[in-house]
């Protein structure tokens, strides 16, 4: 049962807040976009990027580097509310291309330039 508070916790709620957040953005700027029901995935996929390449343990990270899951969910409502803001120069399909890209970059990015944190 503890097992199941852990993944919780290092889990559900990092993309939780990604797409609570992000939602605050869409609903507030709905007018500069037009999102896809698809989109919902890219928001919970660099967690879920992250957590794969955790689990692969190719770098052997520490558990100060869980850190990193919560700036990724910090960093998505960052990249919806660019993709509002570019939205109307682009197509929406390029936006949304884009936006999907640039997330699953981030968490590669983030997963291999942090250094190893000491515990």
């Amino acid at each position: 049962m503890e097992t199941l508070g852990i993944a919780w916790y290092l889990g559900v709620l990092p993309a939780g807040l990604a797409v609570a957040l992000s939602a605050l953005v869409i609903v507030r700027w709905r007018a500069r976009m037009q999102w896809r029901n698809w989109e919902w995935i890219s928001l919970v996929a660099p967690v879920a990027i992250w957590w794969a390449l955790a689990l692969l343990d190719i770098r052997g990270k520490s558990l100060a580097n869980l850190i990193e899951v919560w700036v990724i969910a910090l960093a998505v409502p960052v990249c919806v509310a660019a993709r509002a803001l570019i939205g109307t120069r682009v197509g929406p399909s390029v936006a949304a291309r884009g936006m999907a890209w640039t997330l699953g970059a981030v968490a590669i990015g983030v997963y291999l330039f942090v250094p190893v944190l000491p515990e």
